[in-house]
């Protein structure tokens, strides 16, 4: 399972796994109150017979557990399956029994996501919010065009806060699991460590080492201090809250 917050690159490490041979990866399938994100022969079914959603929704409602392992663990021919659970969700009360399937099963390997650059992962949490709607693409004529905006550096401070709080939170919960730290950054393109990092991971998955790839693209391509009007003044900020290692480069 990965554990991230949204914005994180989740997708693009998606894509990354489900480009092993050897791997199947879902979507978020323990998010929202209809069950979306299974593919293979469930996202089938499902094209076939709309109804079935409804079903799917009251089995993962009576025996979250049951439904991962009916469904979401099924590995339809692969030698590994697995699925993204944000922390906030999983961090919500109302998704206590999902969370709670996961986090008593110990031999569900854990794959945390972060990002170092924790100003980037709230102004792109932004640009969805404000201009795009979007939240990846995949060919380049999808990708839209990024205004420059302003950022409230206060709710920019409680973000990344809550960022952080949320990240501790489930890394408690999860103490007993075997788990996998993974930084966006360190595996974007271009990035040096790339290939040490996923070789990592795909050993961590018990899984043969090749070369990942996604063909997701990425949407903010503008440096932020040139996207954001107000760069310098956000940074200052949060400088002073002593929390400048999360605007990695600023100076």
């Amino acid at each position: 399972m990965i554990s991230c917050a949204a914005r994180s690159g989740s997708t693009y490490l998606v894509h990354l796994i489900r480009s092993h041979p050897d791997l199947f990866f879902h979507g978020e399938i323990l998010a929202g109150e209809k069950v979306n994100g299974l593919l293979g022969e469930y996202e089938k079914k499902l094209q076939e017979n709309p109804a079935l959603r409804d079903v799917l929704f009251q089995e993962r409602e009576k025996n979250p557990a049951l439904f991962l392992y009916k469904y979401g663990f099924d590995t339809q021919g692969y030698k590994g399956v697995g699925f993204k659970y944000k922390t906030d969700e999983s961090l919500l009360d109302e998704y206590r029994q999902r969370t709670e399937a996961v986090v008593r099963d110990k031999d569900i390997k854990i794959i945390f996501l972060l990002r170092r650059n924790l100003l980037a992962q709230y102004v792109s949490h932004q640009v969805v919010l404000q201009q795009t709607g979007q939240t990846f693409a995949v060919h380049e004529e999808d990708v839209p065009q990024i205004d420059k905006l302003t950022i409230d550096p206060q709710k920019c401070i409680v973000y990344i806060k809550n960022v952080i709080n949320r990240q501790k939170q489930v890394e408690k919960m999860f103490l007993m699991h075997r788990t996998f730290h993974i930084r966006y950054e360190d595996i974007v393109e271009g990035a040096p460590e790339k290939k040490t990092v996923l070789a990592d991971l795909q050993k961590f998955l018990g899984v043969q080492n090749v070369d990942l790839s996604s063909p997701t693209k990425k949407i903010i391509r503008e440096p932020l201090a040139k996207l954001v009007i107000n760069y310098d003044e956000v940074c200052q900020e949060l400088k002073r809250h002593k929390m400048g290692r999360f605007t990695p480069g600023f100076k």
